[in-house]
């Protein structure tokens, strides 16, 4: 059957027959998937099915296969997420986020500097969280939103941190393995996870940044620098440069954009800091 994923102004055609897997994407991206009578107005953009030895996803990104149900739910989750990504015209950022006093705290990052740790820990300490990966910046409204997707942590032993579990019912979370790599999956229908629908007015930026030797502490960033250290981590979508550094600026706090640097296992009490801004 086709369906279209709805999430702000995009929508994705996808071709599901199957109904359990239907109902897995809606549960734990928290999105709707839209019934399409007829033929529709485009052809699916994404096609899921299930075969002899598992599953085969087609994505303009190329095809994919899974064995496990696990696994392709997983991929269908990231699949889904790139053609957001590439039909939106919303600038994104790198970054994870969190609610605190009813604005959110922005932390732009690159891979594996600690966004998805952080954010799970700010969940866990009972603040609302938006996201750990992909956050659209909304210039009109001085406020953020983020990408439909899910929560994730990589499990560096392989094995979900008994700690971790308290709060999370198991048919709300999952393993999964992509590229050798194994990751423990949340669902954004969990309590405290922003819907990605929302639009949420910004309390603050800073840039994260993992340091293997230090303290754990915010740095100031030179005004002259504050481009650049933003602009890797930005889909520019719509905007400009410049754009984004007046967004920026607009968001300091105090007129300083920051920095945070995060010393290993000290994930708390970066969460502390960023929790003052």
């Amino acid at each position: 059957m086709l369906f279209t994923a709805i999430w702000g102004d995009c929508a994705v055609p996808l071709l599901l027959e199957d109904v359990a897997f239907r109902d897995w994407i809606e549960r734990f991206l928290a999105i709707e998937l839209r019934p399409v009578s007829g033929a529709g107005d485009e052809p699916p953009v994404i096609t899921v099915r299930r075969t002899e030895s598992g599953w085969e996803i087609d994505a303009p990104h190329g095809p994919r296969a899974a064995e496990r149900d696990e696994d392709a739910a997983f991929l269908l989750f990231l699949v889904l997420g790139y053609e957001f990504q590439a039909r939106t015209r919303r600038t994104l950022v790198h970054a994870g986020a969190f609610v605190n006093d009813g604005g959110a705290v922005v932390y732009l990052a690159g891979l594996r500097q600690g966004k998805s740790r952080l954010t799970f820990a700010a969940w866990r300490k009972g603040y609302a969280v938006l996201g750990d990966d992909r956050i659209a910046l909304l210039f009109d409204d001085n406020a953020v939103r983020s990408l439909p997707r899910c929560l994730q942590l990589r499990l560096e032993d392989g094995h979900v941190h008994a700690a971790w579990r308290a709060g999370v019912p198991d048919d709300a979370a999952f393993i999964a393995e992509l590229g050798g790599e194994r990751r423990w999956i949340l669902s954004r229908g969990l309590p405290g996870i922003v819907d990605c629908q929302a639009a949420v007015p910004i309390r603050a930026v800073a840039l994260l940044r993992r340091v293997e030797t230090g303290p754990t502490r915010l740095d100031e960033i030179p005004v002259s620098a504050v481009l650049g250290e933003a602009l890797p981590y930005t889909e520019l979508g719509a905007a400009t440069p410049m754009d984004v550094l007046r967004f920026l600026n607009a968001h300091a706090n105090g007129g300083r954009l920051l920095r945070l640097n995060v010393a290993p296992d000290e994930i708390d009490q970066a969460l502390s800091l960023l929790a003052r801004l």
